[in-house]
């Protein structure tokens, strides 16, 4: 019943975004697994691991299940757009979102939507216009 905080680095075959599933390893303590609601960064590396069964399964990227923890409307169908063409500029971002204010209602929650996305966005300006992009693969 104490608080901790937990130090992990992800080292796989691509660098991609994945979600992570925490319980306890050898079950001698009764923990209840939980898979974490953010998505976390995957370094690309020369591991050793063997495939594992779940490598044979499509990622939730490739079902599109992700888009699914995002909220309906605008916000789901701008990281559609975003993983399907890799960039969104603010005037498509409006469109989507429906109006101005929506989008900065969508710029205050940002961080946490793309904390579900499996790739990373950044946000570029170019020739003053405010661009999402997506970086990396999807995974």
């Amino acid at each position: 019943d104490a608080e901790f905080e937990l130090f992990f680095r992800l080292m796989g075959h691509t660098d991609a975004r994945v979600r992570v599933e925490m319980g306890h390893p050898s079950a001698v303590v009764n923990v209840k697994p939980c898979v974490l609601d953010a998505r976390f960064a995957v370094t690309a590396g020369n591991t050793a691991a063997e495939p594992s069964a779940h490598d044979d399964q499509p990622s939730p990227a490739d079902t599109g299940d992700w888009l699914s923890e995002l909220p309906e409307g605008g916000v789901r169908e701008l990281f559609q757009h975003l993983a399907a063409h890799g960039a969104v500029t603010e005037t498509e971002a409006v469109s989507m979102l429906g109006s101005q204010r929506k989008l900065r209602k969508f710029s205050r929650n940002f961080e946490d939507h793309a904390a579900k996305a499996p790739f990373s966005v950044r946000i570029d300006m170019v020739a003053g216009v405010k661009r999402y992009g997506r970086e990396g693969a999807l995974s």
